[in-house]
Order: structure tokens, then C-alpha cells, then sequence
């Protein structure tokens, strides 16, 4: 299972057997703080019993499963990951959302991604590898 979360909206995707779309579900980001999101997602991936893929606004530390800064949801260093495996659930990939959105348009190609929503970010992904700035926070 894969979640995509937004400022204002949570988009939600499950893939079947060669990554067809299974399921697709987008709904409103709860408001609350980044405790209060981490919940929503917690209580769908229980739900579903799948691992869960998680693209976060902001500066995420995928390696260390780190929410560094989303100043729209109020996160400051969130230990997701840990969060997570505490609650008993994996979380094999977490990752910027709009590294995740670029990463997956180049579907292994090379691109650069501008996207709007209520943030604003850009990354360029070459040969499939989303381009990290300094540190590993820009495109």
C-alpha cells in the first residue's frame, strides 16, 4: 500500500500483481498535527494488513525514518519509522513526496518535476534516481 500525503489531501493507492492499480482512495488530511496523521495512516494500514509506503511534504531522512520539517502539518524531527514498527506495522519506504511523484513519473527515465499544490517542490530524477540536494532536501 502506498500513501501520498498532502497538505489538504491523503491519496491512497494498493498495486496488485505487476504493479497494476488494485484500489485508489483519496480523502481529506486530518488536521491535528503530524500525530493526528500518523494515526489516519496507522488505522487504514491495520485495516488493510499491507506494508505501507509512505511519501511525506517536506524534509524527510528516508534513511533514518526521520519527518525532518513539514511546516504545513506542524512536523519537526517525527521518528516515523519508529513510530511505525512500535505500532507494529512495517514501513519499508519513506520517503519526500515529491521525490516519490518524480521518481515514479521517470518511471526509470530522466525528468524534471515541477509540482504545485499547496506546497511547492521540484526534483530532477536521472536514469530512475531522484537528485538529492544538499542535505539530500533539494532537487
Amino acid at each position: 500500500m502506498v500513501a501520498d500525503v498532502g497538505g489538504t489531501r491523503t491519496k491512497w493507492a494498493i498495486f496488485g500483481p505487476g504493479r497494476q492499480l488494485a484500489r485508489r482512495r483519496v480523502e481529506p488530511t486530518p488536521s491535528g498535527g503530524p500525530i493526528a496523521v500518523l494515526e489516519s495512516l496507522l488505522a487504514r494500514a491495520r485495516t488493510l494488513e499491507l506494508p505501507l509506503a509512505l511519501a511525506l511534504p517536506g524534509l524527510i531522512d528516508g534513511d533514518r525514518g526521520i519527518w525532518r520539517l513539514s511546516a504545513n502539518l506542524g512536523a519537526r524531527d517525527v521518528c516515523v519509522r519508529e513510530w511505525f514498527t512500535q505500532r507494529g506495522v512495517e514501513l519499508p519506504v519513506l520517503a519526500n513526496d515529491v521525490s516519490a511523484a518524480a521518481a515514479g513519473e521517470a518511471a526509470g527515465g530522466s525528468l524534471a518535476l515541477l509540482q504545485v499544490g499547496t506546497g511547492v517542490g521540484a526534483r530532477i530524477v536521472l536514469a530512475g534516481h531522484p537528485l538529492d540536494g544538499c542535505p539530500r532536501h533539494g532537487g
